[in-house]
């Protein structure tokens, strides 16, 4: 009998034992939850029954205090209404240890849990050691499979984790555990144990103590976390830990100890739980008190509902006096939410102190200096592996991987931390060779400006563009001669200017690229091939013109194609539509030859370079290359049929050697470009440029700068040296109209008189043997003044 004297009311209680039999629990829930009498139910007190019991009277809106098993299921209103818990949940003990572990620092260790703590220690190695670092872990149910288990768990005789972390239930498995490591397992010293919470008893500790005791010269450190419930002296002891307090004074205090004591055949021993139970009477006592002075409700049901608010509210605190001592509960969710305190107990000078308070979502250190003392301990059974190296894991007997090898980290990664896992991949780009700590920016390749190849290559360019120079004063001061005019000067600076661009050209290819350098050589490669082509097709058709015109004895077609004035049409005409072609282009699709910073692969180094476009646009940029190509085709077939033309010390010759230099270079370019590496691509371009524009020199300009430079050869010896070379390939022909090159003629003009007696005489003699008509005559001496 319990007496509420303030409010004058007694209440019975009955202890009912469950006999662990799921049927005589759900017979004796249902009894309670349907005697109207019942205002509260505390229990069971055992993990298989709790559900059972619980479904049954909270569906009867009982309120149900329990203190043994918790889990989220319990937790859910919708299938246990009325249920209150004065322990955590599995879930939320593992989230405090975890905190704890990861206040402490605490990344390797073992793990040892009794069944019963399966989901605790499931919760702490999924949700802390496998992200941080590595556990190694044994289960059991009874103390018996401890030896098979150490056996199979250190086989290869590696040393145990400093830290040592205990879920085992019960002062029994734990204080088993810890006798059989410090007998029969020397391995096990100086080591820091943490226990769960359902070893955090003080009464339990002292066992514990003596155990660790029995090795000699150890250093060992014992963490638990102590329930308030379960430690009601902490705040008024005068040392940091209780010894184990005693129910007194109360007579329910007195009749509950009495029961539990009672053993059958040795069975049972004494609860520890017996706090919790009392902790949750007195809870009902209390508010049944502030409910009676407010008016409690005289429907059984609705006072269960009353009692139950009240307990649950989340705003209140419930004083509760044990044994002399008034403890606070406060709920959160159904559930208690009190904090833990960290005790702490060091072997080596027999101390207790108090760590701090922890709860799921924080943890409070109140000793600093305590928690750096135990915080310095080895990490793992390996040797750290530095930055720049990751671990290679071993396969571990059970649970998480401990030990390990370091590997360097391979090209292109990089670690930065000591013991990680993964290096981490070097971004596209950026690099960074085996065993890095970290990752640079890509080389970037391109010809530097004032390095040996540009100096090189400007030198050349240079002294190329000296040798034009030259040449062009010396045709300039030399146009008079029979050399120059048979050659036409408009034909002559019109090459040496294509040879300048393509001299430019050149110099442009090995600067360093951007958007206007490629757009300038691009620009640059249109021009040079147009003038070059346009200008060779134009000469070659004038010579093949003017011979095919005496061989009819008629005048040339398209005459004024074949002045000075058309040349300068048919060239500035051709360069014109080429480039309308590529600003059209640039202005649509901008310039297909763009800049571009051309990477092979991700890590590769970067080659800032001009390409073309990857698109269908690319075909619109080789248009303007498409007429360039036709003149040049055009020119090589006409000049290989007029090989042996004795045109002005056989310029055709001249012409169809550097066209055919200039197609091997085009074929070498071309078949070689796009399989070169990617920092040579530029200098071959510019090397074509500069190889075609000195073949285009040479050959063209060569014969006739020998011809201008030899003092001892004067004009009119050029003339009889042409005009013995013109009559020798009359005679070879036996052609009249190879004879009558207009050119030639031109070239004569001094002696023109001669030649054309000469010429007159010679065909007059044809004429006869051919029996020719005055008609043939008058013609004749038509073709001879054209």
């Amino acid at each position: 009998i319990l007496r509420l004297r303030s409010i004058g009311i007694s209440i019975g209680y009955v202890i009912y034992d469950h006999c662990r039999s799921h049927t005589h629990t759900v017979r004796m829930s249902t009894y309670l939850s349907m005697n109207p009498k019942v205002i509260a139910v505390l229990g069971p007190d055992h993990n298989d029954v709790v559900k059972e019991s619980a479904r049954i009277t909270t569906s009867f809106s009982v309120p149900t205090i329990i203190y043994m098993h918790n889990d989220e299921e319990l937790m859910d209103q919708t299938h246990f209404p009325t249920l209150i818990s004065l322990t955590e949940t599995k879930e939320k003990e593992g989230k405090v240890i975890a905190q704890f572990l990861q206040k402490m620092g605490y990344t390797y260790m073992d793990i040892w849990y009794h069944s019963f703590s399966e989901s605790i220690a499931n919760y702490v190695k999924d949700n802390y050691v496998k992200d941080v670092g590595c556990a190694r872990h044994g289960t059991f149910r009874f103390t018996r499979h401890l030896r098979g288990v150490f056996e199979t768990l250190y086989q290869s005789k590696e040393p145990p984790a400093e830290v040592q972390l205990l879920l085992l239930n019960s002062r029994v498995t734990t204080s088993s555990f810890i006798k059989n490591v410090t007998t029969n397992f020397g391995r096990f010293r100086n080591m820091i144990y943490i226990t769960g919470s359902s070893n955090g008893r003080t009464g339990y500790h002292e066992g514990y103590f003596e155990a660790i005791k029995l090795l000699n010269n150890s250093d060992d450190t014992f963490v638990f976390p102590l329930s308030f419930i379960l430690n009601t002296e902490l705040p008024v002891t005068s040392r940091p830990f209780a010894h184990p307090w005693t129910e007194t004074e109360d007579a329910l205090d007195d009749l509950y100890r009495i029961a539990q004591s009672t053993c059958i055949n040795n069975f049972c021993l004494r609860s520890g739980w017996n706090r919790h139970v009392l902790a949750g009477v007195k809870s009902v006592m209390s508010v049944l008190e502030g409910s009676v002075k407010s008016g409690s409700p005289k429907c059984s049901i609705e006072l269960r509902k009353d009692i139950f608010r009240r307990i649950a509210d989340e705003t209140s605190v419930l004083k509760v006096k044990l044994n002399e001592n008034t403890i606070e509960l406060r709920f959160k969710n159904r559930m208690i939410n009190n904090p833990y305190k960290l005790g702490v107990y060091r072997s080596k000078t027999d101390e207790y102190h108090i760590l701090g308070e922890a709860l799921p979502d924080n943890i409070s250190i109140t000793n600093q200096t305590l928690l750096e003392s135990i915080s310095h301990y080895k990490q793992h059974c390996s040797e750290d592996c530095r930055p720049g190296t990751a671990r290679i894991l071993g396969n571990a007997t059970a649970g998480l991987q401990c030990c390990w090898k370091c590997r360097d980290c391979p090209p292109n990664q990089f670690s930065t931390e000591i013991n990680e896992n993964y290096c981490q991949s070097c971004k596209v780009k950026e690099t960074s060779k085996g065993g890095s700590t970290k990752c640079s920016k890509v080389k970037v390749v391109q010809i530097v400006t004032w390095s040996k190849i540009y100096i090189g290559g400007l030198t050349a360019i240079c002294v190329v563009l000296l040798m034009v120079l030259f040449i062009a004063i010396l045709i300039k001061n030399s146009e008079n001669r029979p050399v120059i005019k048979a050659s036409e000067p408009s034909y002559i600076y019109l090459m040496l200017i294509s040879v300048t661009t393509g001299l430019c050209g050149s110099f442009i290819s090995i600067q360093k690229p951007s958007q206007l350098i490629c757009s300038m050589e691009y620009i640059t490669a249109v021009i040079f091939t147009t003038i070059v082509t346009s200008n060779l097709l134009w000469k070659s058709i004038k010579i093949k013109s003017i011979f095919a015109a005496a061989q009819s004895f008629s005048q040339p077609r398209f005459p004024f194609l074949l002045k000075p004035k058309g040349q300068v049409f048919v060239v500035i005409g051709s360069v014109i539509v080429n480039l309308a072609v590529v600003f059209v282009d640039a202005f649509v699709h901008d310039f297909g030859w763009h800049y571009l910073n051309y990477q092979a692969a991700d890590h590769a180094p970067i080659y800032p370079s001009c390409r073309f476009r990857s698109d269908f646009a690319t075909l619109i940029c080789i248009l303007p290359l498409i007429l360039p190509t036709g003149y040049f085709l055009a020119t090589l077939y006409l000049v290989l049929k007029m090989r042996n033309f004795p045109h002005n010390f056989k310029e055709t010759s001249n012409i169809l050697g550097a066209t055919l230099i200039v197609l091997f270079c085009s074929v070498i370019f071309l078949s070689g470009y796009r399989v070169s590496p990617p920092e040579t691509k530029a200098l071959l371009r510019s090397i074509t440029f500069f190889v075609t524009s000195v073949a285009l020199l040479l050959c063209l300009f060569l014969p006739k700068v020998i011809v201008l430079i030899n003092n001892e050869v004067d004009p009119e010896v050029e003339k009889r040296i042409i005009k013995q070379e013109l009559l020798q390939f009359s005679d070879r022909s036996s052609r009249v109209s190879i004879s009558l090159r207009t050119s030639v003629v031109g070239l004569m003009k001094d002696d023109k008189s001669t030649i054309e007696s000469q010429i007159v005489k010679r065909n007059e003699c044809k004429c006869t043997e051919c029996k020719c008509t005055e008609s043939k005559k008058k013609q004749l001496s038509t073709s001879i003044s054209h």
